[in-house]
């Protein structure tokens, strides 16, 4: 199903080649759960190094802006390589004993998520990339704006939606020195159409509920509510002390039942984050709980919750400052939604109306 399996068809290319492979834990054949780097090699492949994207070969590290170095792996039995170390942007050094690059990591269908932005950076070095494609989990729907230039950063370095619906052959495939794998999958199924098991891609996306909430309530990163990290259900639940949790839900199914909103029900929750925001703090909050995942908007259900979050707690919610993924000067919630129309339109009502107009649901 994954392009992966394709690779024997290219081994007279590459037999002899010296090969950098990025991927991590979750690069797996899940017909008998191969790795992929057992597979490449046993079919002959010289895989010289493995290149390992934010978090490690293996969730070693939390959020964003903490490092992940290089080191031996004893495991493997091979030099991995971390292309985000201090800071996303990494030497081009690394990649000068290779002649080819391929990429086979398993993307969520977020823009915010790096794994894409750092293929894309390996693309632009200019070296020999053959990038194995993978399903995105939430199929090919496309949801929330387009990022506007102005506003790139390593979480999103291309004009694509928030829930962009590509993969990341898809999204890179325009690059000359790029040769882009099939999978036999259709790109319009999910990860529940498709019978796919999840494996974990990173530490706070444990499992495919998670991927469904992530386009929408990652963007709770940028503020001073907790989205749940450091509890074991990260962006399905969201919180802080300052909270009242009653009016909260209240205001929240007044919102959903004025635009429609669809596939989620909220529940009453309170919890304690292990680290991150409020660590060792009891949060009030709500739970989210998917009904229809065919329907589920993760994008409007964020926005009627952080405009709730604002008529409520006018003056204890804010945006966070700079920085946030290495970027210095813009608002985190800015580079993340796409431009500062969230920011600027979230505290009036027709301000508001105009966001939700503006939030994209192409299928």
């Amino acid at each position: 199903m994954f392009g992966i399996v394709k690779a024997e068809k290219l081994l007279v290319k590459y037999k002899n080649k010296s090969i950098g492979l990025l991927m991590n834990q979750a690069s797996f054949i899940q017909d008998g759960f191969v790795f992929t780097l057992d597979y490449l090699r046993s079919l002959g492949f010289n895989i010289r190094k493995v290149l390992a994207p934010q978090h490690g070969l293996f969730p070693i590290t939390q959020a964003n802006m903490i490092p992940f170095y290089s080191y031996y792996d004893n495991i493997f039995k091979i030099e991995v390589v971390s292309l985000y170390e201090e800071g996303y942007s990494f030497d081009k050094q690394k990649l000068e004993d290779l002649d080819v690059v391929f990429i086979d990591i398993q993307d969520i269908g977020a823009r915010y998520y790096t794994y894409v932005w750092t293929s894309m950076l390996i693309c632009e070095t200019g070296i020999e990339v053959v990038i194995f494609d993978r399903p995105n989990p939430l199929g090919n729907k496309k949801e929330g704006i387009i990022l506007k230039k102005e506003f790139f950063s390593f979480v999103g370095m291309k004009n694509i939606y928030n829930r962009h619906g590509m993969t990341i052959g898809q999204i890179l495939g325009d690059y000359e020195n790029v040769r882009v794998i099939e999978g036999d999958f259709d790109k319009s199924k999910d990860w529940y159409e498709l019978g796919l098991k999840w494996i974990p891609t990173s530490p706070n996306i444990p499992s495919i509920e998670s991927v469904y909430f992530y386009p929408g309530f990652a963007l709770l990163e940028a503020t001073n509510i907790s989205e749940g990290r450091g509890t074991t259900y990260p962006f399905e639940v969201f919180g802080a002390p300052f909270i009242n949790e009653e009016k909260l839900k209240k205001r929240i199914e007044y919102y959903k039942h004025k635009y429609s909103i669809q596939g989620v029900e909220f529940i009453y929750h309170r919890f304690v984050p292990t680290f991150d925001k409020y660590k060792g703090q009891v949060c009030n909050g709500l739970k989210m709980i998917i009904t229809n995942y065919k329907t589920f908007s993760p994008i409007k259900t964020f926005l009627i919750v952080l405009k709730s979050l604002v008529d409520l707690h006018p003056t204890e919610l804010r945006f966070n400052d700079p920085p946030y993924e290495y970027e210095y000067t813009r608002m985190p919630i800015d580079i993340l939604w796409g431009d500062d129309s969230l920011r600027k339109n979230i505290y009036s009502e027709r301000g508001f109306d105009c966001l939700l107009e503006m939030v994209s649901t192409d299928g």
